[in-house]
């Protein structure tokens, strides 16, 4: 995994991405102490899709470990707003946010298939699989 926040290609108010042309991965980090409202949501959807806009349909890692808070509004849109994805890995910071994650997917249905990890390399892991590495 790389470290992302050091070379990240957009930046917004709450989470930083970065497109890896090796892999064909498009990395994200919520940044530290983050309170995600929609209108988060919608500026992080905008700034993946400028990085996103001529490639194919990408899996996204985000790593949300240094997240304060996200509404329920922002989660519900999140779960929804997903072209240009072709899956999603979500890297959190214990079993206990796991749960919790996972009962959030249940609830929020996302588009595409998506599972929370503890483990970057899990994720990282997973997301080849999606790609039929």
């Amino acid at each position: 995994m790389i470290n992302v926040e050091k070379t990240f290609t957009i930046t917004t108010k709450t989470t930083g991405y970065y497109f890896d042309e090796d892999r064909k991965i498009l990395f994200g980090s919520v940044l530290k102490g983050a309170e995600i409202e929609v209108e988060d949501a919608i500026e992080g959807f905008i700034a993946r899709q400028k990085i996103l806009e001529s490639k194919q349909p990408t899996p996204l890692i985000l790593d949300i470990r240094k997240i304060e808070h996200i509404s329920s509004e922002a989660r519900q849109y999140s779960s929804r707003s997903t072209d240009g994805l072709l899956c999603l890995a979500i890297v959190v910071d214990s079993g206990y946010s796991k749960i919790f994650g996972n009962y959030a997917l249940f609830l929020n249905r996302p588009l595409i298939p998506t599972k929370l990890f503890t483990s970057e390399e899990k994720a990282l892991q997973w997301v080849e699989k999606q790609m039929g590495h």
